[in-house]
């Protein structure tokens, strides 16, 4: 596997960024939450399900994501052990 140090800065013309200006820093929830938006919002057979995502979760990852995309796309699903 290969080591990565991600204390370098960002490689610009490696990461192909096209505004490096306008970068935006987040948090891991952030990200997820945003990471998720995108896919729903770009790949229409894409679907979040799981334990509360329809809520939030437990961490608040997939807040507002069944109203943006409804419950055909963001739904619970029972736990099952």
């Amino acid at each position: 596997m290969e080591k990565h140090d991600f204390s370098d800065p960002l490689n610009i013309k490696e990461l192909n960024l096209k505004t490096p200006t306008k970068i935006e820093k987040m948090n891991l929830r952030s990200t997820i939450a945003h990471t998720l938006d995108i896919a729903l919002a770009t790949d229409d057979s894409a679907v979040v399900f799981g334990e509360d995502v329809k809520f939030g979760g437990v961490f608040r990852c997939t807040m507002g994501l069944n109203e943006k995309y409804g419950t055909d796309r963001v739904f619970n699903t029972p736990l099952s052990e």
